[in-house]
């Protein structure tokens, strides 16, 4: 008799603990209360974004030719890193597919799609590497700001084959926020 009843409670504590692990931790995670508002302004361009409390953000002096500004991004919680940017492309495309032929990378899989986000037209790029001894995998929207050539490039990079299930929402909710003017 003892042992049905502990047979019971050990259940119900299992069931309690997933019920928990899967309804109030999922949402929680996604949920991205806490996001923090990042607003920059460089040269011409006011940058605003939302990126979950637990991302780093900082504005580095990179810049060049064709870079014209550069956020760098890391969240060791939700496993990845990226950057926000700013680009002078002529033709998007042929840079786009440039940059692949040139690359020394040791690519597994590379997708180039056209995508539109937040009003803006240009391009998906979804890749990964092998690196020796790790895997990078990237998700990167290159998208036409204006008639000027310049593009706002959002890139995610994770060390893993694929990016977890728990970044889709964050990466959604960062690619969401962003705006781009230039004065």
């Amino acid at each position: 008799m003892q042992i049905k009843i502990l047979l019971k409670t050990a259940c119900a504590v299992v069931v309690a603990l997933l019920i928990q692990y899967l309804y109030l931790e999922g949402p929680a995670i996604a949920s991205f209360q806490n996001d923090r508002t990042y607003e920059y302004q460089v040269d011409n361009y006011a940058v605003k974004a939302q990126f979950p409390a637990t991302t780093e953000v900082h504005l580095t002096p990179d810049k060049g030719e064709e870079m014209r500004l550069n956020i760098y991004f890391t969240d060791s919680k939700l496993s990845f890193r990226g950057y926000l940017q700013i680009w002078r492309a002529d033709d998007l495309e042929h840079f786009l597919q440039d940059s692949k032929a040139r690359s020394t990378y040791n690519f597994i899989s590379y997708v180039l799609k056209r995508t539109s986000l937040n009003h803006w037209n240009g391009f998906e790029e979804s890749w990964s590497a092998d690196f020796g001894e790790n895997v990078i995998s990237s998700q990167e929207y290159w998208l036409e700001l204006n008639d000027n050539n310049e593009v706002v490039r959002i890139s995610f990079f994770t060390d893993q084959a694929f990016f977890p299930d728990s970044t889709s929402s964050a990466i959604r909710s960062i690619l969401d926020s962003i705006s781009v003017k230039n004065h």
